[in-house]
């Protein structure tokens, strides 16, 4: 099985230039990254290299697009994204219930 990738990018611009903000979604999209919601994109592939062009896609573009206010990128990566066992999930059979019993940090 080949390792997936896994990455969502979130950018936020002020003062944005809505030509050139398009262009970078537009150019996102081409590049195999799903349009999610408005200034956020993700992509799953097995080419890091989709993910890394995603990264070099922003970077040229921002500073046409406007002034960064907000840049994020998650990548995470797996053989197996169904989920791994966790040994030590037995030891703690009252996780939840002992946790949501706790009160919340005062402030």
């Amino acid at each position: 099985m080949p390792r997936r990738y896994q990455a969502s990018l979130n950018l936020d611009f002020t003062h944005q230039r809505t030509h050139h903000y398009q262009k970078l979604i537009a150019a996102l999209m081409k590049s195999g990254w799903r349009y999610v919601e408005t200034s956020a994109l993700a992509i799953s592939t097995t080419k890091l290299a989709k993910v890394w062009r995603g990264i070099e896609l922003v970077a040229r573009q921002a500073q046409d697009a406007g002034r960064v206010s907000a840049l994020t990128f998650h990548i995470q990566s797996s053989m197996n994204f169904k989920g791994l066992p966790y040994k030590a999930r037995r030891n703690h059979p009252n996780a939840v219930r002992s946790i949501l019993g706790k009160g919340l940090p005062q402030p």
